[in-house]
């Protein structure tokens, strides 16, 4: 298990190479792909 902080970090790294600024937009693309 890891820690929730190095999820955090795995989510804004990711987040910001997509362009994203929030989980609620890559959520909104995830539904527009289906």
């Amino acid at each position: 298990m890891i820690a929730r902080r190095t999820a955090e970090g795995h989510v804004e790294r990711i987040l910001s190479k997509l362009g994203f600024s929030n989980r609620s937009q890559i959520a909104a693309w995830g539904t527009a792909q289906r």
